[in-house]
């Protein structure tokens, strides 16, 4: 289950890059996003919005894979002898 959700937030992560980095300028009419100018607003914005989701996906995705979800209940309490 675990990794049906990393590959859900890796292929939307993607998604917005290739649409902002890619499809945007060519759209816009120019080479790349930072030959932008007569905006800079705009090119800063999604700047910030990119490191935010960066940073967003990348704590999703190593919380998914890495949290501990604590003592699993039934056998293992019963070894250890509590009730």
């Amino acid at each position: 289950m675990s990794w049906i959700a990393i590959g859900i937030l890796s292929t939307v992560y993607m998604f917005m890059l290739a649409y902002i980095y890619v499809y945007l300028p060519f759209e816009i009419g120019v080479p790349t996003l930072y030959d932008y100018h007569k905006d800079p607003d705009i090119v800063q914005g999604l700047t910030i919005f990119l490191i935010m989701l960066s940073v967003f996906m990348f704590t999703a995705i190593f919380r998914i894979l890495f949290y501990n979800k604590g003592p699993k209940r039934g056998k293992n309490l019963e070894a250890r002898g509590s009730s």
